[in-house]
C-alpha cells in the first residue's frame, strides 16, 4: 500500500505547487480583508498565527 501512495502523494503535492503559482500577480488589485475564526481556546497550535498578527505580517 505504502508503495502506492507514496508516488501519488508526490503528484499531489507537485500538482498543487504548480496550481499555487498560478494566481494572478497584478499589483493594481487591492488585498481583501479576511477573518479568522477559531473554536476554542487559543494554545501552542495556533501560535504561528498569533505571532504573525502581532509582528503585522497580516496587514
Amino acid at each position: 500500500m505504502h508503495a502506492r501512495l507514496r508516488p501519488a502523494l508526490a503528484v499531489l503535492v507537485a500538482v498543487s505547487l504548480v496550481l499555487a503559482g498560478c494566481g494572478d500577480d497584478d499589483p493594481s488589485e487591492a488585498a481583501r480583508d479576511v477573518t479568522l475564526a477559531l473554536d476554542f481556546a487559543p494554545n501552542a497550535v495556533q501560535a504561528p498565527v498569533f505571532t504573525a498578527a502581532r509582528r503585522g505580517y497580516d496587514a
